[in-house]
């Protein structure tokens, strides 16, 4: 068993600095709500007192929290994510025993912690086709914490507050449109690739109904069974489905340059002179 540390230090005003191996958390909250960060990630807990049903969400660094009940096999190093959220929770406690308006900086720690999770997850994904959805729900979740926040600011006269949402919007806007340009412009290069290869393809096919005729023809008046038509052309590297060669016959027949003539199962082919 490996060795465990763990220490929870209460701040006031429901805070808890929480110290153990893998590094140095944060949370805040009451009884039925509690906000919590550290380098496995953040968590937010809800419960009804005394009933013991509740539900637990966590976000963040899921390669760390996968194993948190067991023994880990390399060091967990903290995250530049993790810093930057605990820095916002130690600056809020402070604005809170300064200001000594509880509530608001309560919001407020819970405001950041959720938006730098959020900035942090744009920052370091990519916007795939099957990831699309997910990403819109992220930029709405940020949409809505800024506009929370701008609301609060107004009404709390703390307009530094309102001036950081509106240019974390504009960032947000930047990121998200650049992503979107990239995006785009490799689904037209991927467009352009196949309409080169489906010339290609026309190319290749008008040069097997050449192949074809020139293998009919080295065989003179006796002609060709048409099912050994496969395996000489794949001795010539020529690749090509059964049912697209009886087509590519059907074809040269129907434009009268070969006769096919039925014998046993199959049909024999020879030149129209």
């Amino acid at each position: 068993m490996g060795f465990r540390f763990q220490k929870s230090i209460k701040l006031g005003g429901g805070v808890r600095l929480n110290i153990s191996k893998s590094g140095l958390g944060a949370s805040i909250g009451t009884k039925g709500l509690r906000v919590g960060t550290g380098p496995r990630g953040t968590r937010i807990t809800t419960n009804i007192p005394g009933t013991g049903i509740g539900y637990t969400k966590t976000f963040g660094n899921k390669r760390n929290r996968k194993n948190i009940d067991f023994e880990y096999k390399e060091e967990i190093q903290p995250d530049i994510f993790t810093i930057f959220a605990i820095l916002i929770i130690i600056i809020a406690i402070v604005l809170r025993l300064v200001f000594s308006n509880l509530i608001f900086n309560i919001y407020l720690v819970i405001s950041m912690t959720v938006l730098s999770i959020l900035l942090y997850e744009i920052k370091t994904s990519t916007i795939e086709v099957n990831k699309e959805f997910e990403v819109n729900n992220l930029k709405s979740s940020i949409y809505i914490a800024l506009i929370l926040m701008g609301i609060v600011s107004y009404f709390s006269s703390q307009s530094s507050l309102g001036i950081f949402c509106i240019i974390s919007i504009l960032r947000i806007n930047i990121i998200f449109y650049r992503k979107k340009f990239i995006k785009n412009k490799s689904i037209e290069k991927k467009e352009t690739v196949e309409f080169d290869n489906s010339k290609k393809l026309e190319t290749k096919e008008i040069d097997i109904r050449g192949e074809i005729l020139k293998i009919i023809r080295d065989f003179g008046l006796e002609g060709i069974l048409q099912k050994d038509l496969c395996s000489i052309l794949l001795k010539q590297n020529i690749e090509i489905s059964k049912n697209k060669l009886y087509s590519e016959v059907n074809e040269l027949e129907s434009m009268g340059d070969i006769k096919k003539i039925k014998e046993g199962r199959s049909y024999r082919l020879k030149i129209v002179n």
